[in-house]
C-alpha cells in the first residue's frame, strides 16, 4: 500500500516547499505489484498553509507496467513463434495471472480488439475467472487508506490496454473512452456486471434478474456509437508493443482528466469521424459508378458500339 510522505520531509530548514517522490518500497501493494499513490490537499499542508506537492514519479508506475507487458510479450512470442502451451500462474491466479493471460489474448486474437471480443474477453477471465472486484475496489482507485485486499489490478490491466493502443491506434474498434467508461463502473454501482467477487456471490444476489449488465447497455446502438474507433481498420495480424520505458506514457485521459480540458481533442476525434464517414461515401459512390460503368461496357459490346481491341486490360469487363 502506498504511504504519504509528510510534510515535514518536503519543506526544508527555510521553509522552502520541495518536490518530494514516494520510493518504491511506499508503492507496493499486497501483490507486489507498484501502484499510482496521490496525497490529499489535507495531507498536503504545512503550517503556514502553502500546499505541498507529494507525487510518486511516474517511472514507479511505468515500471510495473513494463513488467507486465514483458512477461506478456514473452508469453505471446512462446505461443505464436513456437506453437508452445504456456502455464501463468501467480500467487492466487486472480489478479496479475489475469493480467498477463488477458493482454496476451489481446496481442495474438485480433477479435478481442473488437468492443465484442473485449467484452467477452473481460467476461471470460476476469468476471468467470473470479476476480474479487469487491474486494479490489471497495474504495476508490486513488483512496488514501485501503484495506490490505485493495488493489488497482484491473485498472492497470486497463491501462496496459491504452499503452497498446496508443501505439496501435487503428487496430482497435473501441476508443479511449470505451477504457475509461469500464474503469469508471469498476467502482460504481449503476450495473451490476462488476459487483460481487465471484459467480457464486453474483447468483446468489441475483444480479441478472436484478441489475442491468454493462454489456447490454453498451449494445445500444446509440450508445455503442459514441466508442467507436473512427480509425480502427481491422488488422488480422499479431500486434508487439513496445515495452521500452520511452514508449509509455502517462494515460492523461484518465489520471488528469480533471484538470487538463479534453474538448479540443474531441473535437479533433469528431472531425476525423467525420472525414471517416466522408471518405467511406466516396468509395461506395466509387463503387457504384465502376459497376454502372462496366454494365454499360457490356451492353455497348453487345450490340457492337465498340471493340473489346478499344478497351484497356483492366477495362474489359468479366
Amino acid at each position: 500500500m502506498c504511504t504519504s510522505t509528510t510534510v515535514a520531509q518536503c519543506i526544508d530548514s527555510e521553509g522552502m516547499i520541495l518536490m518530494c517522490t514516494c520510493t518504491v518500497a511506499q508503492c507496493i501493494d499486497s501483490e507486489g505489484m507498484i501502484v499510482m499513490c496521490t496525497c490529499t490537499v489535507a495531507q498536503c499542508m504545512d503550517s503556514g498553509g502553502m500546499i505541498v506537492m507529494c507525487i510518486c514519479t511516474v517511472a514507479q508506475c511505468i515500471n510495473s507496467e513494463v513488467m507486465i507487458l514483458m512477461c506478456t510479450c514473452t508469453v505471446a512470442q512462446c505461443i505464436d513463434s513456437e506453437g508452445a502451451s504456456v502455464l501463468v500462474h501467480g500467487s492466487e491466479g486472480f489478479d496479475t495471472t489475469l493480467q498477463v493471460t488477458s493482454l496476451v489474448q489481446l496481442i495474438l486474437d485480433h477479435d478481442c480488439r473488437t468492443i465484442n471480443g473485449f467484452e467477452a474477453l473481460v467476461e471470460r477471465e476476469w468476471l468467470q475467472g473470479g476476480h474479487p472486484f469487491a474486494d479490489r475496489c471497495s474504495k476508490s482507485a486513488f483512496a488514501i487508506t485501503k484495506q490490505r485486499s485493495e488493489s488497482p489490478i484491473f485498472l492497470l490491466f486497463l491501462d496496459c490496454v491504452w499503452q497498446i493502443w496508443q501505439q496501435f491506434p487503428c487496430s482497435f474498434e473501441f476508443n479511449e473512452e470505451f477504457l475509461v467508461l469500464l474503469f469508471e463502473h469498476t467502482y460504481s454501482s449503476q450495473f451490476g456486471t462488476f459487483l460481487c467477487n465471484n459467480e457464486k456471490e453474483r447468483k446468489e444476489c441475483k444480479l441478472s434478474s436484478r441489475t442491468v449488465s454493462l454489456w447490454t447497455y453498451l449494445a445500444r446502438p446509440e450508445v455503442l456509437q459514441k466508442y467507436l474507433n473512427p480509425m480502427y481498420d481491422p488488422n488480422p495480424r499479431v500486434i508487439w508493443p513496445s515495452v521500452a520505458p520511452q514508449s509509455l506514457v502517462l494515460w492523461s485521459g484518465l489520471y488528469q482528466r480533471s484538470i487538463i480540458d479534453q474538448s479540443k481533442q474531441k473535437e479533433a476525434w469528431q472531425e476525423v469521424s467525420k472525414i471517416r464517414e466522408y471518405d467511406k461515401e466516396l468509395r461506395s459512390k466509387v463503387t457504384k459508378l465502376r459497376r454502372q460503368l462496366a454494365s454499360l461496357e457490356r451492353e455497348a459490346l453487345g450490340v457492337g458500339l465498340i471493340l473489346p481491341s478499344e478497351l484497356g486490360v483492366d477495362c474489359i469487363p468479366e
